[in-house]
C-alpha cells in the first residue's frame, strides 16, 4: 500500500507506482477505489490485503474524519504494524499543515 496525501506529492506517488508495477506488482493507492464512499474502510481494506507499507510524506498530515482524532495517514501507519515499511519523507518540510 501507497500511504500519502491526495494533494502533494503527484509525481513521487507516480513514480512508486511506475516503480510497483514494473516489478509486475499491483500498486495500492487510495486514488485507485474510486466508487467507494467509506474512506476509512476503504483504506483499511487496502492495508489488509497489501504486504508492504510504503509511506511517501512531506508537509501535510492528512484528512482527521469526524469520527476520528487522528488523520488517516496516522492510522494507516499504526495499522500497518508488523508489515515491511518503506518511508519517504520528502525535504525541506518548514511548515507544519494539519490540512
Amino acid at each position: 500500500m501507497v500511504s500519502s496525501t491526495l494533494q502533494e506529492l503527484a509525481e513521487e506517488r507516480l513514480a512508486a507506482k511506475e516503480a510497483i508495477t514494473s516489478l509486475r506488482l499491483t500498486p495500492v493507492l487510495f486514488e485507485l477505489g474510486r466508487g467507494h464512499t467509506r474512506r476509512v474502510e476503504l483504506y483499511r481494506a487496502y492495508l489488509d490485503q497489501s504486504h508492504i507499507f510504503i509511506g511517501i510524506y512531506w508537509q501535510r498530515y492528512g484528512w482527521i474524519a469526524p469520527d476520528m482524532d487522528i488523520s488517516g495517514l496516522e492510522d494507516e501507519y499504526q495499522l500497518s504494524g508488523q508489515k515491511p515499511r518503506l518511508i519517504y519523507i520528502k525535504n525541506p518540510a518548514p511548515i507544519a499543515s494539519h490540512a
